[in-house]
């Protein structure tokens, strides 16, 4: 009985000098204000865009943003020829990227549209006769078509587009014949 009275004091005399070191700290158990909570998920969205935007960059995603524009601007450029106006597009790269350049006759006035699509540093390539060239110069390459077929004129056989950006290739095929456009 004397061990029992000699445990219970032990135990009371703890939870006095638990209860004493408690009411000494101070009680902060609020969590994450507002303020804290809103600088936390600002970061996390800063970090997650700048990942994003790197891996964009290193995933290839300019070479099928090019392909894709190509592809447009031909479509564009042959509905524009099929409407009876004198129209070529004109593929080129210049030191700030591959230019589009489409231009065509509206009531004897010339018209020109020179687009960006893409960077410097996509690769853009095309091909005919088994022959593969790269857009390299101001010169770039011409496209026209028939103004009644619609096909593509100069060229004899079908041409074969590719834009690589660190090594992811897309392609596009433009048909000769038809002067129609397919992505590959």
């Amino acid at each position: 009985m004397f061990q029992l009275t000699r445990i219970r004091g032990f135990m009371v005399e703890k939870l006095n000098r638990v209860k004493k070191t408690r009411e000494k700290m101070p009680l902060n158990d609020k969590g994450l204000s507002l303020v804290e909570m809103i600088i936390v998920i600002t970061i996390l969205v800063i970090l997650s865009t700048a990942t994003a935007l790197g891996l964009a960059a290193v995933s290839g995603k300019p070479a099928e943003q090019c392909i894709t524009e190509l592809k447009t601007a031909i479509d564009s450029n042959r509905t524009v020829s099929l409407g009876k106006k004198d129209a070529q597009l004109v593929i080129s790269k210049q030191s700030d990227g591959i230019h589009v350049t489409e231009t065509y006759t509206q009531s004897s006035t010339a018209v020109t549209n020179d687009k960006i699509i893409a960077p410097a540093n996509v690769e853009l390539t095309f091909s005919t006769d088994g022959s593969t060239y790269s857009v390299v110069d101001a010169s770039g390459i011409t496209i026209e078509f028939d103004r009644s077929s619609g096909s593509v004129k100069y060229y004899a056989n079908d041409l074969y587009f590719a834009a690589e950006k660190a090594g992811k290739i897309y392609k596009m095929q433009l048909y000769q014949l038809t002067g129609k456009t397919s992505l590959q």
